[in-house]
C-alpha cells in the first residue's frame, strides 16, 4: 500500500515511444522519478507511483519536437484518482508540464 498519494502516468504513443521521456522533479529541482525512453510501435505505458506530499513538476519531453504527433496523435495522462492533474495530446512541441501540489 502506498503511504503517500498515488500518482499515474498514462501515455499513448504516437508511433514513436522512443522519443519520449519525462519526469517528475521536487522544489529542490531533484529528479524524483523518470521514465523512458520507450519502444518504437509501443502502444501504451502506465506507471503508478507513490509520492509524498510535496510539490512537483512534470515534463514531457519529445526528442524530435512534435509532441506525440505522428503517424498519429498520442496523449500524456498525469492523475491522482479520479483528478487529472495534466494531459497533453498530439502536438505539443519540444516539452509541455506542469507543476502541481499533493496534500492540502
Amino acid at each position: 500500500p502506498c503511504g503517500g498519494v498515488e500518482l499515474s502516468i498514462d501515455i499513448i504513443f504516437d508511433g514513436y515511444g522512443s522519443e519520449t521521456k519525462w519526469k517528475i522533479v521536487d522544489e529542490d529541482e531533484e529528479v524524483v522519478a523518470s521514465g523512458g525512453p520507450y519502444a518504437d510501435g509501443q502502444e501504451t505505458a502506465t506507471s503508478v507511483l507513490c509520492m509524498e506530499l510535496g510539490t512537483y513538476t512534470f515534463t514531457v519531453f519529445d526528442e524530435y519536437g512534435d509532441g506525440l504527433s505522428y503517424p498519429f496523435d498520442g496523449s500524456v495522462k498525469l492523475s491522482s484518482g479520479e483528478e487529472v492533474l495534466f494531459e497533453a495530446v498530439g502536438d505539443f512541441g519540444p516539452s509541455a508540464g506542469t507543476s502541481f501540489t499533493l496534500g492540502e
